[in-house]
């Protein structure tokens, strides 16, 4: 995965503190994206997060969302959106 990023994301709320081993990566993984990454790193990724670009006045952006979501979830990971305040164009 040639922009593969280590995250280590903790959890911290009144009940329980969990720690959990992942990546990021920029736009939308795929299942591919994810198997590579658990071959990288010998272990399945427990959280998988992903930068998306806001795009003003479009919504486009959350067409494409549903099936990474689903990918992540159903692969037994959390998925984690951070969405970048910024817009390029091509």
């Amino acid at each position: 995965m040639k922009n593969l990023i280590f995250l280590f994301f903790i959890s911290i709320n009144l009940f329980a503190s969990d720690m959990y081993f992942g990546v990021a990566k920029e736009g939308f993984p795929t299942r591919q994206d994810i198997y590579s990454a658990e071959y990288e790193i010998g272990t399945l990724p427990e959280i998988v997060e992903f930068y998306v670009m806001w795009k003003p006045y479009n919504d486009s952006n959350f067409d494409n969302i549903k099936k990474p979501l689903n990918d992540i979830w159903s692969m037994g990971a959390l998925p984690c959106i951070t969405f970048e305040p910024m817009y390029l164009k091509n």
